[in-house]
């Protein structure tokens, strides 16, 4: 397999995106009847053990923290041979097995649109020629398909976007409708304490990893006890402003305005999981 078809370097040039975004939608949906949470090995019903097995655990770079890693068997529990697609494709006929936490989500869900789009022979070809791991669902740093080309980074509200690689700042705009379908979204929620108490209350939406799935409409998990109350399933795909009032009441516990979750989240990482030529 030649460079310009490996996984490592693919271009949005080269990539359907507007398929690309119909499964990502697709696979969202799909996977609308697992858990929010981080897999852990210690705790049953977390993740299918009948296709997936731990791998070696991963290493937050900052944190020194280890966290739980799954990589598809070789064999299912049953001793039929498992490719990587087949792995793939039967987190979303059993979805009720398994638990993601939000950076989780957007892998999964992007091997979900891999393997529509590609094809599983094609899917299970790139994993074996380009990528130097096998296929990993892992917390917040991806595995083949979903390693970052390009990340975008700034540490506040009030500034601009610098380019990981070559340092250039950009405007934060540029950056996210420059982003090839697929990319992954990161908000940040600087209100994670109550307005009265001021105690953190629910620190899992202190950031919130989505999926860009169009202009300004983002692929999302985790908020399922934010509308229990309503008559049907919240829709995994929301704009951009419906994304961040959702953000901001699960953080706080109460209804909140647009301008309130305005104020308060704001876009902190991006990740390109395509080439482009924004920045060079």
């Amino acid at each position: 397999m030649s460079r310009s078809t490996c996984e490592h370097d693919p271009s949005a040039a080269g990539i359907d995106q507007d398929r690309l975004a119909f499964y990502l939608k697709e696979g969202a949906n799909v996977l609308s009847d697992a858990r929010f949470g981080l897999v852990d090995l210690h705790h049953a019903g977390t993740y299918d053990e009948r296709y997936w097995e731990p791998a070696t655990p991963w290493v937050h770079p900052k944190w020194k923290t280890k966290y739980d890693t799954l990589t598809p068997r070789s064999r299912d529990a049953f001793g039929y041979a498992l490719s990587p697609a087949q792995a793939v494709q039967l987190i979303f006929v059993y979805p009720r097995k398994w638990s993601f936490d939000c950076s989780q989500f957007a892998q999964v869900v992007s091997f979900y649109a891999w393997v529509k789009l590609l094809g599983a022979t094609e899917f299970n070809s790139r994993v074996r020629h380009c990528a130097r791991r096998r296929l990993l669902i892992q917390p917040f740093e991806g595995s083949v398909f979903t390693h970052a080309r390009q990340r975008f980074r700034r540490e506040s509200k009030a500034d601009k976007m610098e380019d990981s690689r070559t340092r250039l700042l950009l405007e934060v705009n540029e950056v996210v409708d420059g982003a090839p379908i697929g990319s992954r979204i990161m908000f940040r929620n600087v209100l994670t304490r109550d307005r009265e108490t001021h105690r953190r209350i629910f620190q899992p939406f202190d950031n919130e990893n989505t999926i860009k799935v169009g202009h300004r409409r983002y692929a999302a998990h985790g908020f399922d006890d934010l509308d229990r109350d309503h008559d049907h399933r919240p829709d995994r795909v929301l704009s951009h402003d419906d994304l961040i009032r959702h953000l901001l009441r699960a953080a706080v516990r109460r209804e909140v305005t647009l301008s309130e979750a305005r104020e308060k989240i704001w876009i902190k990482e991006v990740d390109y999981f395509l080439r482009t030529d924004l920045g060079t």
